[in-house]
């Protein structure tokens, strides 16, 4: 059994270690080995410390939880009341934890607490080309391939994806 629960600023190691470890898999081929084996801990703490100083509504971040209370996965989804849109920013289920049905019921509580608590219309996320199990899980539950485009990541040139979805 999964249950979700809000993450609080106490959590922000936690959820900076899921989000690694989550890239360190997921990204292997992708980015530099140089990034995914050492600047990445730091760089995804930093990135948390400063993310988890928001508050909802604008910003809600969930964590996954196992039977056994093990955090398994997070999602963190942000409000942008100007265009009405929520952005699913992370979506990220421990290797070992994938394919159970706990980035179903993430997904399915961003969902809802983008409409429900913000009144959005549109979801919309990113995702980088070459994370095929990414893109499959997204098609999968009714996202949209909206464009492709060109970035850098931990100073790799990247293609990346933008996926909408409409309520």
């Amino acid at each position: 059994m999964i249950t979700l629960r809000p993450a609080t600023v106490s959590d922000t190691t936690l959820i900076a270690s899921m989000h690694t470890i989550s890239w360190q898999h997921s990204y292997r081929t992708m980015l530099p080995d140089s990034y995914l084996d050492h600047d990445i801990v730091e760089e995804r703490l930093d990135y948390w410390r400063a993310k988890m100083d928001k508050s909802p509504p604008l910003m809600m971040t969930q964590i996954a939880e196992n039977d056994e209370g093990q955090a398994i996965g997070f999602f963190c989804g942000v409000w942008d009341p100007d265009t009405r849109m929520a952005l699913l920013d992370n979506l990220h289920v421990l290797p070992e934890h994938q394919g159970k049905g706990a980035g179903g019921i993430l997904m399915r509580a961003f969902k809802t607490w983008a409409v429900e608590e913000c009144g959005a219309t549109q979801f919309y996320l990113f995702v980088l080309e070459l994370n095929k199990a990414a893109i499959e899980f997204y098609e999968r539950t009714g996202w949209v391939l909206a464009e492709c485009f060109q970035t850098n990541l931990a100073g790799a040139d990247v293609s990346s994806r933008r996926y909408v979805y409409h309520v």
